[in-house]
Order: structure tokens, then sequence, then C-alpha cells
């Protein structure tokens, strides 16, 4: 499936023309549905950070909300690094007017992505851990949690292992707040990547 220079690759593609319900899946397990979405904006500046590549074993688009949830031992893969969960829902920038019922839009660029369910996160300089992420693409800001027993953890190669109620840090800055349960209390910890080579 092609849309707005983004693809669906899958063994199974269906088609909802009346709710404009795209869904792809395999026929057995393993990551059987490739996603890549492509920002076709042509303002430069608006533009995102290049294709986000998505591996799963299932994906469902809903025209009309702008939404792309993922299922299964899912994969994210951008310019920024590499995300894995067991679902993630990617929210598209803007809404839609198709034209007609048949047609679909999926496509645009990232306006911001939750993910639940064993988040492993590999970035540049450290790695992150938790129950559930949300990041907003406009400012490329993370925000990991986890639960009471496990909290979320980001282990930095030179300052060691950061963790707290919720952790929020940006892409390509080398800083991680942490916040408490209830949100009054915040302590920032700054920490030095390590130069690439």
């Amino acid at each position: 499936l092609f849309r707005s220079g983004s693809t669906v690759e899958a063994p199974v593609l269906e088609f909802d023309r009346t709710k404009r319900v795209v869904t792809a899946h395999g026929v057995g397990a393993g990551q059987a549905v490739k996603t890549v979405l492509v920002d076709q904006a042509k303002d430069p500046k608006k533009q995102g950070g290049g294709p986000v590549r998505i591996l799963s074993r299932e994906m469902v688009y809903t025209d009309a909300s702008r939404e792309v949830e993922f299922k299964g031992s899912v994969q994210v893969t951008d310019q920024d690094g590499v995300m894995r969960s067991q679902v993630a829902t990617v929210y598209l920038a803007g809404k839609t007017a198709a034209p007609a019922p048949a047609e679909t839009s999926l496509g645009g660029r990232v306006d911001h992505m939750m993910a639940s369910g064993a988040v492993e996160l590999e970035q540049p300089g450290r790695k992150g851990s938790g129950d559930k992420l949300v990041y907003t693409a406009d400012d490329k800001t993370f925000v990991l949690t986890g639960t009471k027993t496990v909290p979320p953890k980001i282990v930095d190669e030179t300052q060691g292992t950061v963790t707290g109620a919720s952790l929020r840090f940006k892409s390509g800055d080398d800083s991680v707040e942490v916040l408490s349960g209830d949100g009054a209390q915040r302590v920032r910890t700054e920490t030095r990547m390590k130069p690439k080579e």
C-alpha cells in the first residue's frame, strides 16, 4: 500500500472503505507488517527527522482520527534511535478531508506517539526501559514511566543509571529530568554524552 510517500507491506491488507480503515497483518507469528511513515511537507522547516520505520505483527490505520495502532513486538526506528514495545499508537499531524470514502491518506508528519508494554529505547550514548513512553515530535521530548515495583530507568554510558517515578528527556540533549510521582519535586540530572568517533 502506497499513500503520500508512506508504505505498508504485509501478507494481508484489509480495507474498510466506509470507515476508511486499513488493517495489515500476517498469517503467523513474527513481525510480518512493515510500515514506513514519510513526511511530505513542502516547507523544510516543518519537516520531521526523516522516515519512521515500524515493524509489527499487526497495524490498524483509522483515517478519521489519523491514528495508526501497532501491536505485537513493535519496533520503531528513526534517525534518533530505536524503540521497542508490545503496543504503540502513532498520531499523525493534520486532519484529512478525503474526497471519497474509498480514499485514505496514510502518511504525513508524526505528531506524537504512545507506547506501552516492556518499553526499551536505544539512543546514541544511552538506553532506557519502562512500562510506558510518550513521545512528542515538535520538541522531540520523551516521557518514560514505569510501575511502583519496576520504575523507569536510563543507563548513560558515561554517567551511570538514572531512575525515578518518571523521566523526561529530549533527543540530542544530554540531560534527564527526574519527576516524582506527584510531580511536586523535580531533580534535574545532567549527563554528558560520549563524543562520536
